[in-house]
């Protein structure tokens, strides 16, 4: 029985994110319209891959400028198994204690979702 491509990069992403000694970390979503600091706080634990990439900016002057633009890899699946729909720029996610909102989240048509966050001012 063959599997579809699509299916291979899935399970293929799944492994990555398990492995204890693999990239990923141990993530908490916070689902729309909850408070991110409140006491009725919902935190569904998820595996990601974080990573604060680097992008220079030529704001159109002589001195280049390096942007930082954190980035979260996740399965779709997951996301989909536990919320039932899609992430959205209400969600929050709390990434090494910092608390991000979702800004855009972009499927990699390959089963994980490429999520760029802004950092929630505390």
């Amino acid at each position: 029985m063959s599997q579809s491509m699509l299916a291979m990069f899935d399970g293929d992403f799944a492994d990555i994110l398990g492995d204890a000694a693999g990239p990923a970390e141990d993530v908490l979503l916070l689902p729309q319209g909850v408070e991110p600091r409140g006491p009725k706080r919902r935190e569904i634990p998820l595996r990601g891959i974080f990573d604060l990439a680097s992008q220079q900016v030529d704001p159109g002057g002589r001195i280049a400028v390096i942007s930082r633009r954190p980035m979260l890899a996740l399965r779709q699946a997951e996301i989909y198994a536990v919320l039932g729909r899609g992430l959205t720029k209400r969600d929050h996610i709390v990434v090494r204690g910092i608390t991000y909102r979702v800004e855009t989240p972009e499927p990699d048509g390959l089963g994980g979702v490429a999520v760029k966050l802004l950092e929630v001012a505390s």
